[in-house]
């Protein structure tokens, strides 16, 4: 392990492979500065636009997944920061529709808010 010092200051330690390999540029203030520009309010807004699906989601619903512990579905939403934990259903459709109802409530206010000051 090496201690580098960014062109900021920080510093960092890092391992010598990693230096090596040269994946290692920077404290993080590079990709800090980059994805800060996609931030507004606390919000990621490409992403909450895109509403893209993980290839790992078996529901088919962005926030809605199964939970073998419980054998039930769980919706479940994030916003500015906080997971909001909506809470768990024996009936996927249900979980949805839990889901979606939170998605107008928090996501349909902020687009409205992001769109109209563009």
């Amino acid at each position: 392990m090496w201690l580098c010092q960014c062109d900021c200051g920080k510093q960092i330690p890092a391992a010598a492979s990693e230096l090596k390999k040269e994946h290692v540029r920077s404290c993080g203030c590079l990709m800090s500065d980059h994805v800060n520009s996609w931030f507004e309010a606390g919000t990621n807004v490409p992403a909450l636009m895109a509403n893209t699906i993980s290839s790992r989601n078996k529901s088919g619903t962005k926030g809605v997944h199964f939970d073998s512990s419980r054998n039930k579905w769980c919706a479940e939403i994030m916003f500015q920061g906080k997971r909001y934990r909506l809470g768990r259903r024996a009936d996927k459709q249900e979980a949805i529709r839990l889901r979606k109802e939170a998605e107008e409530q928090l996501h349909g206010d902020f687009l409205d808010w992001y769109t109209s000051r563009k």
